[in-house]
């Protein structure tokens, strides 16, 4: 019932995860996005790498996340993943690419040390964004690949 092209790209898929490690089962030190994502990246808690919530203190009051308090706020967010190594960033170190798509909180992808990805504004993979609203450019990009 699928269509050849993505009988093919399972197949690959299929084939990789054979070769890979497969984590079966996933658990999260806490139940939000952003730090979830945090210790995804760092390997560390959320009260290692300072990232313990979604967004700064403040943000549902008057004005929201349009205040100038908000954006440092996130600022200060992002910085706290920054000061702290993440497995892209280390990757990187040994001429691996990474890429970065679907949900990113820390602005653009390049913050978390990815060399690729979909992620160039604020948050939420702007591009994957693009992607399911049609754009074909989306995808487009450098092969990711290891030395």
């Amino acid at each position: 019932w699928l269509e050849p092209r993505t009988q093919a790209v399972l197949k690959r898929l299929d084939r990789l995860a054979a070769q890979s490690l497969v984590f079966e089962r996933g658990y999260t030190p806490v139940p939000l996005c952003r730090p979830s994502l945090a210790c995804i990246a760092t390997g560390l808690y959320p009260h290692q790498h300072k990232v313990t919530s979604n967004d700064p203190p403040g943000s549902d009051g008057p004005g929201g996340r349009t205040t100038e308090e908000f954006r440092k706020g996130r600022e200060a967010m992002n910085r706290h993943l920054e000061a702290v190594p993440t497995l892209p960033r280390l990757l990187a170190q040994k001429n691996y690419s990474s890429f970065q798509t679907g949900k990113w909180w820390q602005g653009n992808f390049a913050r978390g040390g990815f060399t690729h990805g979909m992620t160039r504004g604020d948050r939420h993979g702007d591009d994957c964004a693009n992607r399911r609203r049609g754009s074909s450019s989306a995808l487009a990009g450098p092969a990711v690949g290891g030395p």
